[in-house]
């Protein structure tokens, strides 16, 4: 198969003033409480509702593959050890997203962190600006369906 000569050069166009869109963020909004979808949500909010929906996927079949943050694998472990590797995981997934610059500032909640929970604050620093998160995680054995 003969390829053409002028292949694509991204670096040419957007030295020509081509501009880099970021993806379309407009999605179903959820209602977690309700357990319910209603209407739709874009940017920011989208992305707050992306980043909880992250921290809570467990990514177990292949359409999460880039998807998701693996706990399954922290049930049991003592809270140091599971607390240094899910912040990483968070840091590492989300940081995938085009509209997140950076994840940092975790910090350890010892009020949250009573009996098997784990729970942490961080900072995301987005394209919409700081969003401050806040997570539980239960590393208590989940029981089998």
């Amino acid at each position: 198969m003969l390829l053409p000569e002028d292949t694509f050069d991204e670096t040419v166009l957007l030295s020509q003033g081509a501009e880099e869109a970021v993806s379309a963020s407009k999605t179903y909004r959820m209602l977690i409480d309700d357990e319910r979808i209603l209407g739709t949500i874009d940017d920011r909010e989208a992305l707050e509702q992306m980043i909880y929906k992250n921290i809570n996927t467990e990514p177990a079949y292949p359409i999460y593959a880039n998807f998701g943050v693996k706990k399954s694998d922290l049930y049991g472990k003592p809270k140091p050890y599971a607390y240094m590797e899910i912040t990483r995981r968070i840091e590492e997934v989300l940081s995938l997203d085009d509209r997140i610059n950076a994840v940092h500032s975790f910090i350890y909640l010892e009020d949250l962190s009573q009996g098997d929970n784990l729970g942490f604050s961080f900072v995301v620093d987005s394209i919409y600006g700081e969003i401050q998160g806040k997570e539980v995680v239960s590393l208590g054995r989940r029981a089998s369906l």
